[in-house]
């Protein structure tokens, strides 16, 4: 076994029981600091004689491990570059988000001295366990690195290397080392899937430096076995799921996930779109993966029985229906397939209909339909006040993904065009790039429409032959928002506790709770590593939850921690009953060469239903029957043994309890059968 592979397996397993001993999380800590021992975060600067003096004097106190000093004397430094009025980090309001006219307006020296005292800042925060405020300065020096490249010209899409001119190897130096910090301390919240993107991130900047930079001195700081061990985690990993309790309320929240019961399934699907109305679950169209079966179905679910019951509704009037959405607004339900003929069913009828739109100008001329083909699928849409607003997708003359941003006015059947083309733009800071898989939602004020992430499908640019083809896709890293009133889009930032990025996520928004909840997805970009097999896959499924709570002054994501959990799934769908405040997770697929299976075939659809518990008021989290899931919650595709609480592809118990517990050998059956027994009323079958 490669040393990195053992290095990563013994220390999974050391974290786990650290975790289960201690609850708060020292002796964890120390395993940490032990694991990332190569990396110097707090080290002073190679090139020292270019720094400040301060700097300078900083370093060394950090280095002594005199926090409370080094702190007060970076910010001495930020202030005396900044000014003493310029707010660090950046305010959520400041007018442009994540653009900042001061950061753009910077010399290199200034950026990478401010780069310096940043990364300081969030060491010293760090290492006397502060974690919340760590985290937010490491986010600084990654939002000076995008105002550098907001800076570019000509300007530059997501997923093309900024460089700065002449190159710098400090500038390079402080990238990496506010990566791998960041790392460490998402590790320590047990956020895998953050800590890995940091990590991989830090590793491709390493192999992509320009000529005169020093990668051996990169190479340090993001040591090749580090990166290979984060690669062997899944997300969520089940080895570090012992601990229940949450190490920081403002970065974790704990939920439970439980599966629902269903008198009869649908066909399992991706692709589908999915809504709840009058207390009912709504499911149309998708397909089955792996196959070319594609639905035109319908079906609906009344959540307030169980177990559930399907009823098939009059199929959509179309041979096809994927990756389309259904939005609601007086009692119908609206789908845009791209062309002037937006089909809609109506769910008090229960028939299906048309309405033809036209496309005007913002005089109220009309114009040109302007998306060739009539052809638009993988897009968000949401209706806000009797406007249907349509983001992005794929489209004919853009299968990687458009950014087109349209409204419909339901009244007039009119659209507008609000920002963005139905084809592949030209990079534009100001406004999100080209991308299809993209999670949004609308506030509970109706102010503003959030998108987050999503995907460049660069690799069907390449298929069809068109702009940015590459092999590997993109996935997003941003966050933007649309004020409706004003007409603007902003780049926000991504604090606390965040989801690493990713597309073909589930998402809902919550009005009960006033908060967003993430769940699962799929990243084109991030390795996973299979050390038995040696097999190495270029891409990650999740199966990870985030919250983000809109009633915070200071709005943070926070990492969901549980017991069991869906399986690693992209193209399920959330939802939220707007009459219960409970959420639901329903479908997806996943690939079964990465996520065991017990089912043949690379791929693998669902047509499981779940609900979300979150432990915050109105979470309905009193329901949960906590003794019984910490020994008996199954962990995506596998399962906990009952007695000794590892998760494996354990055989069930053949007893009268249903197969209510697993174990994962004779010996475990034995120790804890009597447990068990009291526990879940089992006996033996009689033949």
């Amino acid at each position: 076994m490669p040393q990195s592979t053992s290095h990563a397996l013994a220390f999974l397993g050391n974290l786990a029981e650290a975790l289960e001993s201690d609850p708060s999380g020292g002796d964890a800590r120390n395993l940490l600091s032990s694991f990332t021992e190569n990396l110097p975060i707090h080290s002073s600067a190679p090139n020292e004689h270019d720094l400040l003096p301060e700097l300078q004097k900083a370093n060394k106190l950090a280095g002594c491990k005199i926090y409370d000093e080094a702190h007060a004397l970076y910010l001495q430094v930020v202030a005396t570059i900044l000014g003493a009025d310029f707010s660090v980090p950046l305010s959520r309001d400041q007018a442009g988000g994540v653009k900042c006219a001061g950061y753009m307006q910077l010399s290199m020296d200034d950026r990478v001295n401010l780069m310096v005292c940043y990364n300081g800042v969030a060491n010293c925060l760090g290492e006397t366990h502060k974690e919340t405020e760590a985290l937010d300065w490491y986010e600084e020096v990654d939002i000076l690195h995008k105002n550098a490249r907001f800076s570019a010209r000509p300007a530059l899409h997501d997923w093309e290397y900024y460089d700065p001119q002449p190159p710098r190897q400090e500038f390079y130096m402080q990238r990496v080392r506010a990566l791998m910090g960041a790392a460490e301390l998402y590790l320590r919240l047990r956020n895998t899937g953050a800590a890995t993107h940091r990590r991989c991130t830090a590793d491709e900047l390493v192999k992509h430096v320009p000529a005169g930079v020093d990668t051996r001195a990169l190479r340090v700081l993001c040591p090749m076995d580090v990166v290979t061990g984060m690669m062997q985690f899944r997300h969520p990993e089940p080895e570090l799921l012992k601990q229940w309790e949450a190490l920081n309320k403002d970065l974790q929240v704990r939920g439970s996930w439980q599966k629902m019961k269903v008198a009869k399934n649908i066909p399992p699907r991706m692709g589908f779109a999915s809504f709840i109305w009058h207390g009912r679950l709504y499911i149309c169209g998708g397909m089955k993966s792996g196959t070319m079966e594609i639905y035109n179905d319908f079906y609906c679910m009344d959540l307030r029985k169980q177990p559930g019951t399907w009823r098939e509704l009059p199929r959509y009037p179309r041979p096809v229906f994927l990756n389309l959405q259904l939005a609601i607004h007086n009692g119908k339900a609206y789908c845009f397939r791209g062309a002037p003929r937006v089909d809609y069913f109506d769910l008090h009828t229960e028939r299906w209909g048309t309405v033809l739109t036209s496309w005007v100008d913002r005089s109220g001329k009309r114009g040109p339909w302007p998306i060739a083909d009539d052809e638009l699928s993988d897009y968000a849409m949401h209706v806000v006040d009797g406007r249907m607003y349509v983001f992005g997708g794929a489209a004919h003359k853009a299968k990687m993904g458009c950014n087109l941003f349209a409204v419909l006015d339901l009244g007039t059947r009119k659209w507008q065009r609000l920002s963005g083309v139905a084809k592949i733009p030209e990079a534009n800071p100001d406004e999100p790039g080209p991308r299809k898989y993209v999670a949004s939602w609308v506030d509970g004020k109706n102010e503003n429409l959030y998108l987050l992430q999503g995907m460049a499908d660069r690799a069907a640019s390449e298929m069809f032959h068109q702009a940015h083809a590459a092999c590997d896709s993109h996935g997003y890293d941003d966050f933007w928002s649309w004020n409706i009133k004003e007409r603007k889009w902003r780049r926000e930032k991504m604090v606390g506790n965040v989801p690493c990025p990713r597309t073909e996520m589930a998402c809902t928004y919550s009005p009960s709770l006033n908060s967003t909840i993430v769940y699962g997805g799929y990243n084109p970009e991030i390795p996973t590593l299979f050390a038995d097999s040696g097999l190495c896959f270029s891409f990650t499924y999740y199966a990870d939850t985030f919250v983000l709570d809109h009633s915070s002054p200071s709005p943070r994501w926070r990492h969901v921690v549980h017991q069991g959990f869906p399986t690693y799934r992209a193209q399920s769908t959330l939802l939220t009953d707007p009459d219960t405040g409970r959420v639901y997770l329903f479908g997806g697929y996943t690939n079964t060469d990465q996520v065991p299976s017990g089912k043949h075939g690379h791929t693998r659809s669902f047509c499981d239903l779940w609900q979300l518990r979150l432990d915050v008021p109105g979470g309905h989290f009193e329901e949960v029957n906590v003794a019984d899931e910490e020994r008996n919650a199954r962990l995506g595709p596998w399962q906990r043994c009952f007695n000794c609480g590892n998760a494996g592809m354990w055989r069930k118990c053949g007893g009268t309890c249903k197969g209510r517990a697993f174990f994962c050998d004779d010996a475990c059956l034995k120790e804890g059968w009597k447990e068990h027994k009291a526990l879940h009323n089992c006996g033996t079958r009689k033949k």
